[in-house]
């Protein structure tokens, strides 16, 4: 899928489900009687707006770089189906309506199963975190089991007995149901809970197994996972088991909602603390539009509340109407300062300064390749990286050929101890399209940066320059790492010259002693250690091999 057509796609259903979290959001706010609850509060702006934005937005921004990574179509599907502008209409229907019309079954058969695609992709991020595929073809059964409950459990409730709501306490009978209850509420929820839990199981034990195989950061990754995991599915296990009572209230609802989010948040944590490099923009844009969103429906909620109570002398019954319009204008008019206040705030508290590396490194511009070699080349580049950056270790290891690196230099032993580097064919794939990869299996570097010259669509990588964590505990950001990459670039073009054999220091001294010594001349074009002869050296030879100097 070319990147353009990418784009559109992740970021059309974005827009799909936020709208229809709006929508949901107005709707549910005109019909709502009297003065909200907590539970209100929450079916509204939890259920109904966060939960929709924050998974889409996420979503949007995986399958806009990674499309073949199936978390964020997983997220995605959550988003869409919780922002379904039908569940919302249901939910406003107070009791059953006069007579039973195609439509009418159609919004309830969808209603009823709703729940499914909101669980299950849910259960299922496990087994697919973080590279969009299961540790194993052999734990594809999962995936595949989860399909087909979903749906045989779409055509058992298109042919219950009755039909209804799933937050509503009315049903009306089904014309085309012909199941019986009992077989629903014996064989079957036995057969469906064992399915369940196979589900929950398998997903959970394969992420153990790619904890077993995975290395040091991804471990970290999959922990801080495997914690919002397990408090999701202990306040899952118990909505099931405990009374409507229980499970009616808003607290326990809030704490549902919350449980849920916490997927997100692990994402999140794993990608600052652990540096996830490929989705650290997800997150960036995930915490500024999670709480622009929070904020704005703030603003709506208390907009509406407002407006109602100082409009009903005027408006009567039509303040509530009035109030969510004044409110969704005052939203579009906030959006944009609000976004851009709230995009520096969290940038200026997760991210340092943005930095020009390269414009502070002299020796990598072309007029001084002819006075460096290689070892000089790569330890002023690494202290100057360093020095910047506020790095703790810095390397640099050369390419070898099949994807193997060898350490060339390092500062001070700021290598960590690593003396040579492995990349994957997919790590190699990422190096070529000139992004930082995570350094796997050391402690002291973090990432690699590829040193690379441009050969059109693709690059050649000569080597990698490894850095390791920030002395101030703060991650690099998304200007950072292309800040690393330019300069990648840079020595890269300066390291190529110096093999292809541009002008060393030993050249132009060789040269100089000769002519001091009168040693003799030095054709046009010799080489002298590994490099040619300057122009100004050619110059000065034929004005000895012409006569030499005035004074003879």
């Amino acid at each position: 899928m070319k990147s353009r057509k990418r784009y559109i796609l992740s970021w059309g259903l974005c827009a799909v489900a936020v709208v229809g979290a709006i929508v949901n959001l107005t709707v549910r706010a005109i019909h709502l009687a009297g003065p909200p609850t907590l539970y209100d509060a929450v079916e509204t702006f939890g259920w109904g707006l966060t939960i929709p934005v924050v998974f889409s937005v996420l979503a949007a921004l995986i399958i806009a770089r990674q499309p073949g990574n199936r978390v964020g179509w997983l997220m995605m599907i959550v988003a869409l189906v919780i922002s379904n502008p039908a569940s919302g209409f249901v939910d406003t229907l107070s009791g059953p309506p006069a007579a039973m019309t195609p439509g009418l079954w159609l919004l309830l058969w969808l209603n009823g199963w709703s729940w499914i695609p909101l669980i299950f992709p849910v259960l299922l991020l496990p087994l697919f975190f973080p590279t969009g595929q299961p540790p194993t073809p052999r734990w594809r059964w999962v995936g595949r089991l989860a399909v087909l409950m979903w749906i045989a459990f779409m055509i058992l409730w298109a042919f219950t007995p009755e039909i209804g709501p799933l937050n509503a306490d009315w049903t009306m009978a089904n014309p085309v149901g012909f199941i019986s209850q009992e077989l629903l509420d014996g064989p079957f929820f036995v057969v469906w809970a064992i399915g369940l839990v196979t589900i929950a199981l398998g997903s959970i034990a394969s992420l153990f197994v790619r904890y077993r195989r995975a290395g040091s950061d991804e471990r970290q990754q999959i922990k801080w996972l495997l914690f919002a995991g397990a408090f999701l599915a202990v306040f899952y296990t118990l909505s099931v088991l405990l009374p409507d009572a229980v499970r009616g209230s808003g607290w326990w609802d809030l704490l549902f909602v919350l449980s849920i989010l916490g997927i997100p948040i692990a994402i999140a944590i794993a990608v600052f603390r652990y540096r996830l490099w490929d989705l650290e923009v997800v997150v960036n844009r995930a915490l500024i539009y999670g709480l622009l969103t929070a904020v704005l429906a703030g603003i709506f909620a208390g907009g509406i509340s407002l407006i109602t109570e100082a409009g009903k002398q005027l408006l009567g019954d039509g303040s509530r109407a009035a109030g969510a319009a004044i409110s969704a204008v005052i939203v579009a008019a906030v959006f944009q300062p609000l976004r851009t206040w709230i995009e520096a705030a969290v940038n200026k508290r997760f991210y340092p300064k943005k930095i020009d590396l390269a414009s502070g490194l002299v020796e990598v511009q072309p007029e001084y390749w002819g006075f460096l070699d290689r070892p000089t080349l790569l330890r002023i580049s690494m202290e100057h990286v360093r020095r910047v950056l506020g790095t703790n270790h810095t390397a640099f290891f050369l390419a070898a050929g099949g994807g193997k690196f060898h350490l060339a230099q390092q500062v001070d032993g700021s290598g960590g101890g690593v003396t040579s580097v492995l990349a994957s064919d997919e790590q190699r794939k990422e190096l070529e399209k000139k992004r930082v990869i995570a350094a796997e299996g050391s402690s002291s570097l973090v990432g690699h940066v590829p040193v690379h010259v441009d050969r059109g669509e693709t690059s050649e990588v000569l080597g990698l320059l490894s850095i390791g964590p920030r002395e101030n505990g703060k991650g690099y950001s998304g200007d950072d790492l292309k800040a690393l990459v330019e300069l990648g670039g840079k020595i890269g073009l300066a390291l190529k010259a110096i093999q292809l054999g541009s002008p060393q220091p030993s050249t132009w001294r060789a040269s100089s002693r000769s002519r001091r010594r009168g040693m003799g001349s030095v054709s046009r074009g010799q080489v002298c250690g590994n490099s040619r002869l300057s122009p100004l050296d050619s110059r000065a030879t034929r004005f000895r091999d012409n006569g030499g100097s005035k004074r003879r």
